[in-house]
């Protein structure tokens, strides 16, 4: 009986300091900040999080690993009363493209669709402050389709 109490204790210490270390994604400091670290996400999902100051930034990435051509349609909604910045850097093997969205101020939606992104080519997408807008209680939306 002392073994398995020992272990129970243990057992409920250790998952203890996993819940308490754990945190939501929308609140990662470092998380996706620059290119090099772009999260690599599935298409046709809403990736929710927050901007934490003027100066984070969240990248994510699509790498074309298919051997067909494909669209890319990806779209960014600012917080309600926060206007962020959306842009998307296309990477082929000669160079980058760098493609800054229509900006459609506080609480708006801006997108970007790109055309026969061919294989081995990828599609970062960035998302940042505009003028400092930033906050740590509200959700932006991210989301695009692969065609």
């Amino acid at each position: 009986m002392k073994f398995k109490f020992v272990t129970y204790v243990s057992t409920a210490a250790v998952l203890s300091g996993l819940l308490m270390a754990t945190q939501p994604a929308s609140a990662i400091t470092g998380l996706a900040d620059n290119k090099s670290s772009a999260l690599e996400v599935l298409p046709d999902n809403h990736y929710r999080w927050k901007l934490q100051t003027a100066a984070d930034e969240d990248w994510f990435l699509w790498k074309n690993k298919t051997a067909d051509e494909h669209d890319v349609s990806a779209s960014f909604t600012s917080p309600s009363g926060k206007n962020y910045d959306f842009e998307v850097q296309y990477v082929t093997p000669e160079k980058t493209i760098v493609i800054k969205a229509e900006d459609h101020g506080q609480g708006g939606t801006d997108s970007i669709h790109l055309t026969s992104i061919k294989p081995g080519e990828s599609v970062y997408m960035r998302l940042k402050s505009h003028d400092g807008d930033y906050s740590t209680t509200s959700n932006y939306d991210f989301t695009y389709s692969i065609k």
